[in-house]
């Protein structure tokens, strides 16, 4: 009885600190800034409510590495570089935010504050970047977000730790 007991304190107090080291990490970030997005068709009914979602920076990012690959070789990852432009937008309360947009980019690592991860596909001798973990901003069936156009939106990210952008928010632009 006594072993028990003791195998369950152990265990009680490892999820415990697992938890708490969970809770104390969930937030760690480098920064956040705001993307611009490409009008796009905004739901599929069978999948769900989502907005889906394509950035102006993943045009600026294949057109800076065009120059920096060779004929023949595959790269799978790319470092991108992002900076606040001059273009400015105002969300629905008109408070005012610089869009960001890709400065520069690398084929290998750099870890500075403003680079990130991004993954390079090609595919039938196309190829496109993908800048984000995910493409659609997923939302309740009552949210009156999901019918804003998508030429009105803006997407707030977020560099995580692993050097990923993640998606955190979609506002709704004047």
């Amino acid at each position: 009885m006594n072993k028990l007991k003791l195998t369950l304190l152990i265990q009680i107090l490892f999820f415990a600190v697992f938890g708490g080291w969970l809770y104390i990490n969930r937030e760690k970030y480098i920064m956040e800034f705001y993307l611009k997005t490409i009008p796009v068709d905004p739901r599929d009914y069978l999948s769900g409510t989502y907005v889906d979602l394509r950035f102006k920076s993943e045009e600026t990012a294949l057109k800076c590495l065009t120059g920096k690959t060779q004929k023949g070789v595959y790269h799978y990852q790319a470092y991108l570089k992002f900076e606040p432009t001059q273009e400015k937008f105002k969300d629905k309360n008109g408070k005012e935010y610089f869009f960001h947009e890709v400065a520069d980019c690398s084929l290998t690592p750099i870890y500075e504050k403003n680079w990130i991860k991004a993954q390079i596909y090609t595919y039938d001798n196309k190829t496109s970047v993908t800048i984000t973990r995910g493409d659609r901003f997923y939302m309740n069936e009552n949210d009156p977000r999901k019918n804003i156009p998508s030429d009105k939106t803006a997407v707030k990210v977020r560099i995580l730790r692993d050097k990923t952008l993640g998606i955190i928010d979609l506002i709704e632009t004047q």
